[in-house]
């Protein structure tokens, strides 16, 4: 069953607890992404200060859904000053800004699982715990246009825990101009519970009980997504190779980039349109200041999402020379935390691309002089914004060969969950 399905079934089941939809007269009274973030910052602080270590030994309270459901303004419109953060050169809505909302919101969903209510979060002895972005498992846009005329909401819950760990169901909305709440997107994202003064210890979290039918829904549907995300690594190219068809279409790539009579291994002229894999790449550098990091003391989740969309975005416009936008992110994998003073290279590629659509990888490096080491992996979905076709990428070594059948499977199963 696919995400939007999982939802679809979940809103007719729940009525009007978890899927209703944020009316418009009710913006007002909603907490604001700042807000929000302040409330996360003083309760680090409180950590910080007086938190306590978790007890093996106490119980841990059951919650169910609707405890840990919130809903978060994103003040685009009203508030002249987040406008600024909010808004590119050309006033459309910068979706690398929502990015880092989207991460923030979900570590917030997660604090609130575990303390049980916003109050519980201001008032009660904090344990110490940290909520972690573990990875973004996926993102499905719609194809309405973000305005930068009307605030936006952060509608979310948990949908499944692990024993350390939780799944962040997330909603974003706009209203139409017409008096009427529209989804843009929907997102599951994957939050990991850890002690912030002992980063590689874990801190258990509160189980979920789900006594209703439409709790067992989504829950089960977070089982079926760990379960595919395990049996996604599995069958990763890093441990296994290509099965038969995925070779024979490497193999296809190959002799389609022969000319006529030709008979050679090396270099070869691609065919008229098609572009080699290694002339669509982009890089850029960054030094991670202090003003990056996150509640932890670690660059911001974020800021590295942000910064990687945008690269992206920009190799996928250079890539067709037309605009373009994406549609799906999926599988952003934070290998390792990045520290401040870290030099981070991120580097992007077009790996593969079908009729309109494009698929962008983008790997993010932490260099420390003599040092190097995979910090992210980033994986981007676009189309071009008038359909129109786009040029095929030809690998020309052995592991662009890799990289464009991992960026294959990636595009098809965005373009499928996108009904593209």
């Amino acid at each position: 069953m696919r995400f939007g399905q999982v939802l679809s079934t979940a809103s007719r089941l729940v009525g009007s607890s978890l899927n209703v939809v944020p009316q418009f007269e009710e913006l007002s009274s909603l907490r604001t992404t700042y807000e929000m973030n302040k409330m996360l910052s003083n309760l680090c602080e409180r950590m910080r200060s007086n938190g306590q270590e978790f007890d093996p030994a106490s119980k841990l309270e059951p919650r169910r859904m609707h405890d840990s459901r919130s809903q978060i303004l994103v003040p685009i419109a009203s508030d002249p000053e987040a406008r600024i953060r909010y808004i590119s050169h050309s006033g459309a809505v910068r979706f690398g800004k929502l990015l880092e909302d989207m991460d923030m919101f979900s570590a917030w969903l997660g604090f609130l699982h575990n303390f049980g209510s916003v109050e519980a979060m201001e008032e009660e002895k904090p344990i110490r715990r940290a909520m972690v972005t573990a990875c973004v498992d996926k993102i499905d846009l719609q194809r309405n246009i973000l305005s930068s005329e009307r605030d936006m909401v952060l509608d979310g819950h948990i949908g499944y825990v692990g024993k350390t760990s939780v799944e962040t169901i997330m909603r974003l909305f706009q209203e139409d101009g017409k008096g009427s709440m529209q989804q843009l997107l929907q997102a599951k994202f994957v939050m990991v519970s850890l002690d912030p003064l002992e980063t590689k210890k874990t801190v258990p979290v509160h189980p979920m009980s789900r006594p209703s039918v439409e709790e067992a829904v989504i829950f089960n549907a977070g089982v079926m997504a760990f379960k595919d995300r395990k049996q996604a690594d599995q069958y990763s190219l890093f441990l296994r190779p290509p099965v038969p068809e995925e070779i024979q279409l490497l193999h296809e790539t190959f002799l389609n980039s022969l000319g006529k009579d030709e008979h050679t291994y090396g270099q070869r002229p691609t065919r008229s349109g098609d572009i080699y894999m290694m002339d669509t790449q982009l890089q850029t550098t960054k030094i991670c200041f202090p003003e990056n990091k996150n509640i932890y003391g670690k660059i911001f989740g974020g800021f590295l999402m942000r910064e990687a969309f945008e690269l992206a975005s920009a190799t996928s416009k250079f890539f067709c020379k037309k605009p373009t936008e994406v549609f799906a992110v999926d599988d952003i994998v934070f290998r390792r935390p990045v520290e401040t003073g870290d030099t981070l290279i991120f580097t992007a590629w077009v790996t593969y691309t079908l009729q309109n659509c494009m698929q962008v990888r983008v790997e993010a490096r932490v260099r420390n002089y003599d040092k190097e080491q995979t910090s992210n992996t980033f994986h981007f979905s676009f189309r071009t914004r008038d359909d129109s076709p786009v040029s095929a990428v030809v690998p020309n070594k052995y592991n662009e060969g890799m990289m464009m059948l991992n960026g294959r499977r990636h595009l098809l199963k965005s373009m499928a969950a996108n009904l593209i």
